[in-house]
């Protein structure tokens, strides 16, 4: 039995230090629209879902007889009438009733679905000899086979899940200390300038002052 495949991008876990998408422009006031308009398709006050959600019994009253019944004997609490088994049971007219066709006609007809009935006994144990414990056991087999193949994807798409934060991460981790590198770069290039441009001042000066010295002698 084979699985579907899974799309893995709504499977991935998101990394604070990389998935930054809610902090950029504009995307704060898309997720506030499309809350808007989620609570639009279901104006439900907040607190309060299921007093405003109709009763099952008001929701299906009158649509049929023998449910409002049933939901009467249940309001009421009776309990449920057992099965009655004399329409079942196969006996001939008594005493007076030997002389009437109608009580003759009930218990023929009585005959007649106890037969019924015995006759689709008898086939459902046929079918249940021939095919139920296979039938079951097959089933039980497939169930087992897809719940492996479950584990075994479910398996897979985890370790997928953790290799690819690990890249992730190290990835992260190699450009910070790329970053880091050029910042200390960056603070060496500026204290040679500064050190340079205090050099050519120095030298600036010395200049004038060797300049003055001449315009004098």
């Amino acid at each position: 039995m084979e699985i579907e495949p899974i799309d893995r991008t709504s499977l991935l876990d998101l990394l604070a230090y990389c998935d930054r998408e809610y902090e950029e422009e504009g995307m704060e006031e898309l997720v506030d629209k499309l809350i808007e308009e989620e609570k639009k398709k279901q104006p439900f006050e907040m607190g309060k879902y299921l007093e405003q959600i109709p009763d099952y019994q008001t929701t299906l009253k009158g649509t049929n007889g023998l449910l409002n019944k049933e939901f009467e004997r249940i309001s009421s609490g009776k309990p449920l009438n057992s099965f009655n088994s004399s329409n079942y049971i196969v006996s001939k007219p008594k005493d007076k009733s030997l002389k009437d066709p109608k009580q003759w006609k009930k218990s023929i007809k009585r005959l007649e679905l106890s037969t019924a009935l015995q006759l689709q006994r008898n086939e459902n144990l046929t079918l249940m000899s021939k095919f139920s414990s296979n039938s079951w056991l097959d089933y039980n087999r497939g169930l087992g086979a897809y719940s492996n193949n479950i584990r075994k994807r479910t398996q897979q798409i985890e370790e997928q899940t953790l290799d690819l934060n690990r890249a992730r991460k190290f990835e992260q981790e190699q450009i910070t200390n790329k970053l880091k590198r050029f910042k200390s770069r960056w603070y060496e290039t500026v204290d040679r300038n500064l050190k340079t441009e205090r050099a050519c001042k120095n030298l600036e000066k010395e200049i004038e002052e060797l300049e003055k010295k001449n315009l004098k002698k």
